[in-house]
């Protein structure tokens, strides 16, 4: 019992660990881009989006939840990349 409970915390520290370095991600792309690089903000935003994801998906699934399933990795990507672009639509509306 105790050790599923350990492991269970495990995976929530790992979840929320991966989770804090994809929003990192994201807001260090989005003001290094706009403020030092002097890419308008709606591009940086675009950019950065792409790479929190990117992160966001490889850190969930092969450190967060530790799954090293292959065989089905192209329609998980593209579940999260459906996921994404909805996201990134309703982010740049309100951001615009």
């Amino acid at each position: 019992m105790r050790t599923a409970l350990s492991q269970e915390g495990s995976q929530i520290f790992r979840f929320l660990a991966a989770g804090s370095l994809s929003v990192l991600t994201y807001y260090a792309l989005l003001y290094g881009l706009t403020e030092f690089a002097g890419i308008w903000y709606a591009l940086s935003a675009t950019v950065a989006f792409v790479n929190y994801y990117v992160v966001h998906f490889l850190c969930q699934k092969f450190w967060a939840f530790r799954n090293k399933d292959q065989e089905h990795i192209k329609r998980q990507l593209i579940q999260c990349i459906v996921l994404a672009m909805g996201n990134w639509i309703i982010n740049e509306s309100l951001l615009y």
